[in-house]
C-alpha cells in the first residue's frame, strides 16, 4: 500500500467519532479483557481495541470522548437528520452531535467463515487491512450480528461467506435482520457451487 493511501486512511480515521463516557468505558473494559487473553501490554491492548472499533489509535478515542463531552447539551437530543439532496450526514448519538461529509464514511468488508460444524468466525477489513476478527459463533447470523456492533466511521459492510459476496448492507439492517443476510449468503454460495458443476 502506498504512503499516500495509508495517509488517506489515517486521516479518515482521525475524524470525529461521537464517543460517550459509557462507550469509552466499554472500550477500556474490552481492552482489559483483550490484554488478559492475549498477553499484550496494557497500552498495546488499548491501541488494538481502538483500531478494531474504527479509531486511529487510543489517543483518538480520548480526543473524541472529550469532544463529545464538550458538545452543548441542547444538541444532545437532536435526531438523526439528513436534508434532501444534502451531502451531509448529521447525527446526535448519545449526547453529541456529528456532521461529516458523506464520503468520510466507509464500507468495510465482513468475511464470515465456517471453522467447523456450528462454529464460525468473522474478519472485518478495510483497504486490505484487518480491523477486527473474532470467532466462536454458533451461526453465520450470530457472527454477522456481532460484527455489526462496531463503532467508528463504518456505514456498512460488503458481506461475504466462504469468500463469496452476498451484497452490501448498512449496519442498521445487519443488526435488525442478520438471519436474512445469513440466508442470502448461504444461498449465494450454493448457487455458485451448483453453477460450477
Amino acid at each position: 500500500m502506498g504512503t499516500a493511501t495509508l495517509r488517506s486512511i489515517l486521516e479518515l480515521c482521525m475524524q470525529y467519532i461521537p464517543t460517550t463516557a459509557t462507550a469509552f468505558e466499554k472500550l477500556r473494559s474490552e481492552a482489559k479483557v483483550h490484554r488478559r487473553s492475549s498477553g499484550l501490554a496494557h497500552s498495546q491492548a488499548l491501541e488494538a481495541v481502538a483500531v478494531a472499533h474504527g479509531y486511529a489509535n487510543w489517543k483518538h478515542v480520548t480526543t473524541c470522548r472529550d469532544e463529545t463531552a464538550a458538545q452543548p447539551s441542547s444538541q444532545a437530543h437532536q435526531l438523526k437528520a439528513e436534508s434532501a439532496g444534502s451531502s451531509e450526514i448529521t447525527t446526535a448519538p448519545q449526547g453529541g452531535s456529528f456532521s461529516s461529509p458523506r464520503d468520510s464514511w466507509v464500507i468495510a468488508r465482513l468475511d464470515v467463515s465456517k471453522l467447523a460444524p456450528g462454529l464460525y468466525s468473522y474478519s472485518i477489513t478495510y483497504g486490505g487491512h484487518e480491523l477486527l476478527a473474532d470467532e466462536g459463533f454458533e451461526s453465520i447470523s450470530d457472527a454477522i450480528y456481532s460484527a455489526a456492533d462496531i463503532t467508528g466511521p463504518i456505514l456498512g459492510f460488503e458481506v461475504a461467506y466462504s469468500g463469496v459476496s452476498a451484497g452490501t448492507f448498512p449496519l442498521d439492517y445487519l443488526r435488525a435482520d442478520p438471519q436474512e443476510v445469513a440466508s442470502r449468503a448461504v444461498e449465494m454460495v450454493a448457487e455458485l457451487h451448483a453453477a460450477a458443476r
